[in-house]
């Protein structure tokens, strides 16, 4: 029985992982973002896709990347 319930829990925490988001603050009056994984430049307002299946946002202060 014990072990139905650690595998009840693992399966229920690995979708978690999978929703992974980082987030870089701007520098101030920044008009561009940075892709940290493919090191290609996005201006801001800009939303895009990387080659690691991260959806990324740049905003006027902030960078967001979420895997999908």
């Amino acid at each position: 029985m014990r072990s139905v319930f650690v595998g009840l829990v693992l399966f229920a925490v690995i979708p978690l992982n999978d929703a992974a988001c980082w987030r870089e603050k701007l520098k101030q009056g920044a008009t561009h973002c940075q892709d940290a994984v493919d090191k290609t430049w996005h201006v801001v307002g800009s939303s895009w896709g990387n080659s690691k299946c991260h959806e990324c946002d740049c905003d006027n202060d902030l960078l967001s990347c979420c895997t999908r």
